[in-house]
């Protein structure tokens, strides 16, 4: 009897340390995301957590990063509670082989910084009300105004492309190494109007540039 007794609380004991740690991890699982787009996270597997502090801002569609056959997520961070001038971070989540995540990469030039707009009105405005000269040089770059960029993750491959300029537009093609954990750059393409040809490939230097070197700010 005293043996059964023993093993009842010891078994009780065990359930209320399993509940008491999965309560602790759910409260500490962060999920947030910004006002109105829940909709993203709930997208997002459910043992997938944010850093702290931070809100999902943006997702990726899901791709085999490493040619391992599981899908990995790419999303888009930014601190909670973001306002103009903050910086947007993408994140990469490789995914293991008991199905849970593991972050690998997070990158945080990929983007110019955030503003509730990248208008040119809306950076004369700013820059008047701020008188912060350099904030502005870093949001509009020597051509004036914001680059229309897009960052694509296919597969092994991440793709860049932006257009800082009418008639001017850069190509980044970065492709994943595996020793190295990092992705390392395979193409540079120029589309310029006022060049003969307009169409230029650059030629990648060794040691080619990783990823995590690339600053959009530098082609502004």
């Amino acid at each position: 009897m005293r043996r059964t007794v023993k093993v009842l609380i010891l078994l009780i004991g065990v359930f209320a340390s399993f509940t008491s740690s999965a309560q602790i991890s759910d409260e500490t699982c962060n999920r947030q995301t910004r006002d109105g787009f829940q909709f993203m996270v709930n997208r997002l597997p459910e043992n997938l957590c944010l850093p702290r502090e931070m809100v999902l801002f943006g997702t990726h569609p899901l791709t085999d990063i490493n040619d391992d056959g599981r899908n990995d997520i790419v999303i888009q961070i930014i601190k909670s509670g973001f306002s103009d001038g903050d910086t947007l971070f993408t994140v990469v989540y490789f995914m293991n082989r008991d199905s849970s995540y593991s972050m690998i990469k997070r990158l945080s030039k990929l983007d110019v910084l955030y503003y509730k707009s990248y208008s040119a009105d809306y950076f004369k405005d700013m820059r008047e009300a701020t008188g912060n000269q350099y904030i502005y040089n870093i949001l509009a770059g020597k051509h004036g105004n914001p680059p229309n960029n897009e960052t694509t993750f296919d597969g092994d491959k991440i793709k860049i492309s932006m257009e800082p300029a009418v008639g001017l537009k850069y190509r980044f093609e970065y492709t994943y190494d595996v020793e190295i954990q990092n992705w390392r750059q395979t193409k540079f393409i120029i589309v310029d109007e006022e060049l003969d040809p307009q169409i230029q490939s650059i030629e990648i230097e060794e040691p080619a540039p990783l990823i995590t070197e690339f600053d959009i700010t530098d082609y502004m």
